[in-house]
């Protein structure tokens, strides 16, 4: 050997020749175990057959594992494929989860495409050494990647030198390593709801309330006649007499009222604003339909808003029927001039500030500064305004409804910030918002479904146009008085017999295709409609003390009115409310649900019971990965195994006893033996190139010299 670091190659010594061998001399070579028959170890029988014999018998479990990993994951292919979108109860009878039967196939099929894919690569070194010289450390690497992972990405890094389909071995061994979780991610479960035939269990059908006839309360006096005569002007300017002809006065519906109540309820709820409804399972569905409902709408009209202010002083005399007002005096502009309400007030000049709305009867006025409530009580007495209210049933005395054919009632209010009532700015600072609500009779297309349990309803369209000659009178007076009243529903303060009131949905809509609609006009009776108007009217009514009518076109009310009678009990909804728009819903609600559930027995909407299930869902694209990995694997143990077939060698695979047979001696097993001492294998083992030298059944690996003077071997 010459210095250290460098190595020289010696000439091979000649084999001696064998000589004969004395029994009893013990330093003899030892005879072979076995006969050597060297022309049967070069290979399989001659002939197709016999080569297809020899392979199978060679590489047979190999083969058996690939025919194991195929069938199961074609087994598993044809479950996912047998219970995709399939009901999971068809599986449960089954003692394992479907989850669970797909794992184990895919473990099965990726442990035998493991071990197949193991063995090949074990042969591939054989192979390698055998048709190339090239570095040992690519025997060492080809024997890792046999065993797992870490050894198969060395692999691939040492491929990048020769390129090489033994590269397709690590890359399948690496890529197997995310088999399973792709499979686990292939199998979802969904919620899905199908339709249960009630035909076949004899129920009865799910049913939700609709109403396209409504007929509710009745007249009180109905056989008398000129009973109150009414003179108006005429359009023309002419005076003339509306002369009616039944009494004022209706019996209302006690239902109709109660939903009124419950509207402005601060306890109202989800539940109690819902139609009533059948359905048995908890999951039911109705085709779209339509039915009378009474509707709401809140729109803003601050933009209209006046501010004006002013200096008054208060008249000093109050006696117990009210103000005492001395020559010159007159009652503060404010919104609450109740004698007790401003007693500390008496004898002051003040300044105001005034809200109004031009064009209708609503405003809110009250003394500058910060509140005069002095305490937390709320019976004390003070002038503080926060909320006023008027209400009409006039078309003709609103901003937004003016053209309305079927508003019930219209609410027009001021509401001031909250800031004044906690004493954090002074009146004249304070900003306050006014709003117009409507109530009007309408139709309404919905669509319903029953959720465990719950209503879910969706307004799909509305409509509130009336007919021409639908609650109207041809008679002259009586049609230039409905005129006089702008077309209001409220002919008080008496009434003609007039026909139904009727709404109907446009032809454009109703011939829609997309609709589905199977009715276009709905009727409203006369005493339907007086009675909804004259309860609402009467929650919004400040009667005097000594009980009188209320001045119903011209009053306007106030919250909280202390310390006085108090305001009428929706007005004093209103005022506790923290949102009046929602509370109009509420009501407009409350009514509609009072109209269904009328009909909900005589005609109602019948519907499809239907059932939640839980179904297979696949997910395919998660199967391109596995998929993937067992064609790469497939591919490489295929050339594997023709590559061994046709080098005519025996099949050493992972085979330690062969690494033996087979390992190198002479000068450069001695070489090996001091590079390991020295702690320099693994460079010697990158420096110097090898290649398996076979010779009849015999072979050895040698070295052909460093790198860097190495020479391709032909295969």
């Amino acid at each position: 050997m010459a210095e250290q670091g460098t190595y020289e190659l010696l000439p091979k010594a000649p084999r001696p020749a064998v000589q004969p061998v004395s029994p009893d001399d013990r330093d003899a070579p030892i005879s072979p175990l076995l006969p050597t028959h060297p022309a049967a170890a070069l290979g399989p029988a001659k002939g197709r057959t016999g080569k297809f014999r020899h392979v199978f018998s060679v590489w047979s479990l190999e083969l058996g594992s690939l025919l194991l990993s195929l069938l199961s994951f074609a087994c598993l292919i044809i479950l996912l494929f047998v219970y995709d979108q399939e009901p999971i109860s068809k599986w449960t009878k089954f003692p394992l989860s479907l989850n669970a039967v797909i794992s184990i196939l895919g473990t099965i099929s990726k442990a035998a495409l493991a071990f197949v894919v193991s063995m090949c690569l074990s042969q591939c070194k054989w192979n390698w050494v055998g048709n190339f010289a090239e570095p040992l450390v690519d025997f060492d690497r080809f024997d890792a990647a046999s065993r797992g992972p870490w050894g198969s990405g060395r692999l691939l890094i040492s491929m990048a030198r020769r390129p090489h389909w033994a590269s397709l071995g690590a890359l399948a061994a690496l890529i197997l390593i995310a088999f399973e979780p792709f499979l686990q991610a292939i199998l979802t479960f969904k919620d899905q709801t199908i339709r249960v035939d009630l035909s076949e269990l004899n129920e009865a059908e799910p049913t939700i309330g609709s109403c396209s006839v409504l007929d509710a309360g009745s007249w009180t006096g109905t056989n008398q006649i000129a009973l109150l005569n009414v003179p108006f002007t005429g359009s023309n300017g002419k005076k003339l007499l509306y002369q009616a002809t039944v009494g004022r006065r209706v019996r209302v519906d006690m239902g109709m009222t109660a939903s009124l109540w419950n509207g402005f309820s601060y306890l109202a709820t989800v539940d109690s604003l819902s139609p009533s409804f059948s359905c048995r399972t908890g999951n039911c569905t109705w085709a779209n339909y339509t039915s009378l409902a009474l509707c709401s709408k809140c729109q803003d009209i601050s933009q209209h808003v006046k501010k004006t202010t002013g200096v008054i002083k208060v008249p000093k005399g109050i006696s117990s029927s009210g103000w005492v007002l001395g020559k010159g005096e007159e009652l503060p502009d404010v919104s609450n001039t109740i004698p007790e309400a401003n007693m500390r007030q008496v004898g002051k000049t003040l300044d105001y500030t005034k809200y109004t709305v031009p064009g209708i009867n609503l405003k809110i006025s009250n003394y500058n500064g910060k509140t005069k409530r002095v305490s937390d009580d709320g019976n004390s007495a003070y002038p503080d305004t926060y909320l006023t209210t008027t209400a009409t049933t006039n078309p003709g005395k609103t901003i937004f409804f003016r053209d309305s054919r079927t508003l019930a009632l219209a609410v027009q209010y001021f509401e001031v910030d909250d800031t004044w009532k906690d004493n954090k700015t002074t009146w004249e600072d304070t900003p306050v918002t006014a709003k117009e609500c409507g109530l009007y009779f309408c139709v309404n297309q919905y669509e319903s479904v029953v959720e465990q349990g719950i209503l879910k309803e969706k307004v799909l369209a509305s409509w509130a146009n009336k007919t021409a000659d639908s609650y109207t009178n041809s008679e002259g007076a009586q049609k230039e008085y409905m005129k006089y009243k702008n077309n209001s529903l409220d002919l008080a303060p008496g009434y003609v017999i007039v026909p139904d009131l009727q709404i109907y949905i446009p032809d454009k809509d109703f011939h829609s295709g997309s609709a589905n609609l199977t009715q276009q006009t709905f009727n409203i009776s006369q005493t339907t409609v007086v009675s909804l108007i004259e309860s609402m009217k009467e929650g919004f009514c400040a009667r005097n003390r000594n009980g009188t009518e209320c001045d119903w076109e011209n009053q306007v009310l106030v919250y909280p009115s202390l310390p006085g009678d108090g305001p009428p009990g929706f007005m004093f909804a209103m005022g506790e409310s923290t949102d009046i728009p929602g509370m109009i819903t509420n009501v407009a609600s409350s009514v509609t649900k009072w109209m269904r559930d009328r009909k909900s027995k005589s005609s109602p909407v019948k519907g499809e019971e239907t059932r939640s299930i839980v179904v297979t869902r696949v997910r395919w694209a998660y199967l391109a990965y596995p998929t993937t990995a067992l064609f790469v694997g497939f591919m490489f143990a295929i050339l594997a195994i023709w590559e061994s077939s046709n080098l005519r060698r025996p099949v050493w695979k992972d085979s330690a006893l062969a690494t033996l047979a087979y390992s190198p001696d002479g000068e450069f097993r001695e070489r090996l033996k001091e590079a390991a001492v020295s702690g320099k294998l693994s460079e010697v083992a990158r420096n110097t190139k090898v290649s398996l030298d076979y010779q009849m059944g015999h072979g050895k690996l040698v070295s052909r010299g460093e790198r860097k003077q190495s020479a391709v071997i032909p295969c």
